[in-house]
C-alpha cells in the first residue's frame, strides 16, 4: 500500500487542476536577488539626500558671510557690496541643487524600472523610490510655493 500514514483511509489524494502545488510551486518563495537597478536607486536617493544637506550647510554659511558684510549701522546696502560679499559662490549652490534633483529624478525612474522587474526583490526599488520622490516633489512643491508667494 502506498498511502500516507498521517491520512485516513477515507480521505483521497488531491486530483485534477486543483492540487495544491504545482511543478512551478517546487522553486524558492523568494527571489534570491536583489534588483540592481532598485539599488542603484537607493544609493543615488542616499547620494541627492546628502548633496541636499551639504547645499543648506553650505547655503546658511554663505548667507552668514553676506550677512556679516551688511553695514551695521542702519543704512541700506548697496546692491554690489552684496554682490560681491556673496560671489559666484551662491550661484555654485544653486547649480548643485538643481544636479542634485536631476540626479533624483534618474534616481527615481530606475527605482519605478526597478519595481517592475520579475523575479527580484524589490525592497530596495521601494526605498529608493520613497527617497528620490520626497526629493523630487518636495522640489516640486518649493518651486509651486515660491511662484505663489512670489504673486503675492
Amino acid at each position: 500500500m502506498d498511502q500516507n500514514p498521517y491520512q485516513s483511509p477515507d480521505q483521497r489524494s488531491p486530483s485534477g487542476p486543483f492540487q495544491p502545488y504545482s511543478e512551478h510551486d517546487q522553486g524558492e518563495p523568494y527571489p534570491t536577488k536583489q534588483s540592481g537597478l532598485g539599488i542603484a536607486s537607493f544609493v543615488i536617493g542616499l547620494l541627492s539626500i546628502l548633496g541636499i544637506i551639504g547645499v543648506v550647510v553650505l547655503s546658511m554659511t554663505a548667507a552668514y558671510s553676506i550677512f556679516e558684510s551688511l553695514p551695521t549701522d542702519g543704512s541700506v546696502p548697496d546692491p554690489e557690496t552684496i554682490a560681491q560679499a556673496s560671489g559666484s559662490g551662491v550661484m555654485l549652490l544653486g547649480i548643485l541643487l538643481l544636479f542634485t534633483v536631476l540626479l533624483s529624478v534618474v534616481g527615481l525612474i530606475l527605482g519605478i524600472i526597478g519595481l517592475f522587474i520579475k523575479n527580484r526583490r524589490k525592497v530596495f526599488g521601494i526605498i529608493g523610490v520613497v527617497l528620490n520622490g520626497v526629493i523630487v516633489f518636495g522640489f516640486g512643491g518649493l518651486l509651486i510655493l515660491g511662484t505663489f508667494v512670489q504673486g503675492m
